[in-house]
C-alpha cells in the first residue's frame, strides 16, 4: 500500500456544469496515475474557499434555518470500539461495549444479545458482527428478533459483511500485527477466496469498520486526532483485485493509494456511496468515482459534476455542487441537487453557503446529511471541516424540513418509518421526522 491521500471532491475549477452537452473526450477531466500520489495538501486547499464558517446562517441571509426535529426519547449507552446504529425490524439497534441492543419505537430495551465489544455491519436485514479479540475473535449473524442463527470461530477477525452466501473479513495476523482483508465461504474454514494485505505495519490498532459498495469492499481504522482515517485497505469484492481506498470522512473523505496489484488505467478513487446502488439505463456497471460517473471500473466518462457525489438512488444521485462562477472566499456558493444519471439533469436543488457531505443517509422519502464549516484554527488550515448540524431534507421535492446543530460527528445515523435515530457520545437519541 502506498501512504494516504487525503481528498475533498469539491472543486472550483473552470468546467462546465454537470450534463453540459460536449464529447466525451472534452468532458472527462481524468488524472495521470502520478497525480493521485502527490501531496495532500492541494485537494484540501482547493476545499478552503468552499467553505465559510457560519454554516447555520441562511443560504441568503434572509430567513432562519427551520427548527430542529422534536426529540422523542433518548438512552443511555455504553460505546465500545465500533459504536453503530441500524433501523431494523421496526426498532432502532445498537452495537455497545458488551453486545447489541434493540430498542422499541417508545425508547425500551426490547432484546440484548451479549457479544464482546463488537463491531457489527448490515446486510440483509441482519448484522453480521465479529466479537472477541485475536485468537478469540468469532463472526455471529443476528437476526432482528435478537437471535444468533450463525456463529464461527475466526481467529484474528476484526470486521465482516455479508456478501451473497460469503464473508467479506478484515482481521490483524500475529503475531506481527499486519492487516488484511479477504473474501471467505461462509461455511468454510479452508482458505479465502481471495486475499490482500497492508504492506507495512501500522500502530492503528484493530479495523474499526467495514463498507461494502459499487462492488469494493473496504476495512478502515478509526480516526486521527485531525477527524481522518488513519488507514484503509479496499479489493473488488468479487476478484480480489486490489484498489484505492475511499472511506468518508465529515464532509469528505480520506483516500489511500493501493499496492502494486491496483489496475493503474483507472485512477480516481470508487467511492462508498449511500442508498440504493446506481442503475444507469444502458450502464449496468457504472460507478461513481471522484467526481465523475464511469461506464464502469476503468471506462469511459459518463458525466462529471463540480462537486461531491454524496448518495445514490438508482437512476438518480445526490450531490453537493460548487458554482465556480458565484462563490467567493467570504461567501462560497453551493447546491445540494439531486441529478439524473444519464442526463445529468438536476431535479431539484436546495442552495447553501457550507459544504453538505456525509455521513448521510437514505430512508424513503428523506435524506439527512451533515453541514460542516471551515475550522481556520486547523493545521493546515483547510482541513479538518467541522460539523455544524444535521440537514433533513425531502428526497421528493428538495425542501429543507429541519436542522439539527450538532457539537461532533455522531458515531451513528438511522432512520425509520417516521423517526431518526442519532447515536453520539454514548447517547442514543429519537427524534420525530417533521
Amino acid at each position: 500500500m502506498r501512504g494516504p491521500i487525503e481528498e475533498f471532491s469539491l472543486d472550483g475549477g473552470d468546467a462546465e456544469p454537470a450534463g453540459h452537452d460536449r464529447p466525451d473526450a472534452e468532458r472527462s477531466r481524468r488524472r495521470s496515475p502520478g497525480e493521485w500520489r502527490r501531496s495532500p495538501w492541494p485537494w484540501v486547499t482547493a476545499a478552503a474557499v468552499l467553505v465559510v464558517a457560519g454554516a447555520l446562517v441562511s443560504p441568503r441571509g434572509d430567513r432562519p434555518e427551520p427548527d430542529p426535529p422534536p426529540m422523542v426519547w433518548n438512552a443511555d449507552v455504553q460505546p465500545g470500539r465500533a459504536p453503530d446504529v441500524w433501523a431494523m425490524g421496526g426498532q432502532v439497534v445498537i452495537s455497545e461495549v458488551d453486545g447489541v441492543t434493540a430498542f422499541d419505537a417508545a425508547g425500551a430495551r426490547s432484546w440484548t444479545v451479549p457479544l464482546d465489544d463488537p463491531a457489527c455491519t448490515e446486510s440483509g436485514g441482519e448484522l453480521t458482527c465479529v466479537y472477541g479479540e485475536g485468537a478469540e475473535a468469532a463472526i455471529a449473524t443476528l437476526t432482528t428478533e435478537g437471535e444468533i442463527s450463525a456463529d464461527r470461530p475466526f481467529p484474528g477477525a476484526d470486521v465482516a459483511h455479508a456478501i451473497d452466501d460469503d464473508l467479506i473479513v478484515g482481521g490483524t495476523a500475529s503475531p506481527d500485527g499486519l492487516l488484511w482483508l479477504g473474501r471467505y465461504p461462509a461455511d468454510d474454514r479452508d482458505g479465502p477466496l481471495w486475499q490482500v494485505d497492508l504492506e507495512y505495519p501500522v500502530d492503528t490498532g484493530r479495523w474499526q469498520g467495514m463498507t461494502l459498495s459499487q462492488g469494493v469492499a473496504t476495512a478502515f481504522s478509526g480516526t486521527d486526532p485531525h477527524g481522518w482515517v488513519s488507514t484503509a485497505i479496499a479489493a473488488d469484492a468479487e476478484t480480489g483485485v486490489q484498489r484505492h481506498a475511499v472511506v468518508r470522512t465529515a464532509g469528505g473523505t480520506s483516500g489511500f493509494g493501493g499496492g502494486d496489484e491496483v489496475d493503474e488505467r483507472f485512477q480516481p478513487m470508487i467511492l462508498p456511496m449511500t442508498g440504493p446502488e446506481l442503475t444507469v439505463p444502458g450502464y449496468p456497471d457504472a460507478v461513481i468515482a471522484g467526481s465523475e460517473i464511469y461506464t464502469a471500473a476503468g471506462g469511459e466518462p459518463l458525466l462529471e459534476m463540480h462537486g461531491q457525489p454524496l448518495a445514490t438512488l438508482g437512476e438518480d444521485l445526490i450531490a453537493t455542487i460548487v458554482d465556480p462562477n458565484r462563490w467567493t472566499p467570504e461567501r462560497p456558493i453551493t447546491r445540494v441537487e439531486r441529478i439524473e444519471v444519464r442526463t445529468g439533469d438536476p431535479q431539484w436543488a436546495l442552495p447553501r453557503e457550507s459544504h453538505v457531505g456525509c455521513p448521510c443517509i437514505v430512508h424513503e422519502g428523506l435524506f439527512v446529511a451533515i453541514d460542516t464549516r471551515l475550522d481556520r484554527d486547523a493545521d493546515p488550515p483547510s482541513s479538518p471541516l467541522v460539523p455544524q448540524a444535521l440537514l433533513g431534507i425531502d428526497l421528493d421535492t428538495g425542501a429543507h424540513r429541519w436542522t439539527l446543530p450538532i457539537a461532533a460527528v455522531p458515531d451513528g445515523l438511522a432512520a425509520g418509518s417516521d423517526q431518526v435515530y442519532v447515536l453520539s457520545d454514548g447517547t442514543l437519541t429519537a427524534y420525530t421526522d417533521t
